[in-house]
C-alpha cells in the first residue's frame, strides 16, 4: 500500500467518522432544540402564572384593606353606640324622676285643693253661690284625702274634673 491509499484511507475514515459524530450530534441537537423550546414555553407559561398570582395579591390586599376600613368603621360605630346606650341610661333615668317628680306635684296639688275645699265648706260666712261650681260633698263623699286620692288619684288632668265639675 502506498501512502496516498493510506491518505485517502485516512481522509475517507476522517469524512465517516466526521458524518457519523454530524448525525449523531445532529439529533442531539434537535433535542436540545426542542428542549429549549419546552424550556422557553414553561417559561412563559410560569410568566403568566406569576403575573395572574401577583394580580391574585392585588385584589387580596384590596380586599384587606376594605376590611381594615370597615372594622375602623365598626368600632367608631361601637363608640358612638356606647355612648347613646349611656345617653339613653341617663335619659331614662331623667325622665322617670321627672316623673316622679310630677306626681309628687299632682299629689301635693290635690292635697293642697282637698284641704281648701275643706277649710272653704267649713269656713264661717261661707258664700253658698260657689257651690253650684264646687260641691264638695260629691266630690270627696266624705273621705280622707289619701282615700280620695287612692281612688282618684293621678295626673291632674285624671282628678280635675271630679273636683271642678
Amino acid at each position: 500500500m502506498d501512502n496516498k491509499s493510506i491518505v485517502i484511507g485516512l481522509v475517507a475514515g476522517i469524512l465517516v467518522g466526521a458524518l457519523g459524530i454530524f448525525v449523531l450530534d445532529n439529533s442531539k441537537i434537535s433535542r436540545l432544540n426542542n428542549q429549549i423550546s419546552s424550556l422557553e414555553t414553561e417559561n412563559q407559561l410560569l410568566t403568566d402564572a406569576v403575573d395572574i398570582k401577583q394580580d391574585v395579591i392585588d385584589q387580596q390586599q384590596i380586599a384587606l384593606d376594605a376590611i381594615e376600613d370597615l372594622q375602623t368603621q365598626y368600632e367608631l360605630m361601637q363608640g358612638q353606640l356606647e355612648d347613646w346606650e349611656t345617653y339613653k341610661t341617663n335619659s331614662e333615668a331623667l325622665i322617670a324622676k321627672l316623673t316622679s317628680d310630677v306626681e309628687l306635684l299632682n299629689y301635693l296639688y290635690a292635697a293642697q285643693t282637698y284641704r281648701a275645699e275643706e277649710a272653704l265648706t267649713h269656713l264661717h260666712g261661707y258664700d253658698s253661690s260657689y257651690e253650684s261650681l264646687i260641691n264638695f260633698n260629691s266630690v270627696y263623699a266624705g273621705l280622707s284625702f289619701v282615700d280620695w286620692w287612692n281612688i282618684n288619684g293621678g295626673p291632674y288632668e285624671d282628678w280635675r274634673p271630679y273636683v271642678y265639675p
